[in-house]
């Protein structure tokens, strides 16, 4: 009895998704590494003007 499905069509459908994923997280962790520097930025902006 045979699969009712190419495997590799499967196969490679799985491995687009997983790199749809990771470029989607890679995107989100660059978001938060700019959100943080900007956060620091601005909380020594924040420390600089209260103590002016």
């Amino acid at each position: 009895m045979g699969l009712a499905f190419d495997k590799s069509s499967v196969v490679k459908e799985y491995k687009d998704e997983i790199d749809a994923l990771q470029k989607s997280n890679d995107n989100l962790a660059k978001k938060v590494g700019n959100l943080t520097i900007e956060k620091y930025f601005l909380e020594g902006k924040l420390v600089s003007l209260v103590h002016s």
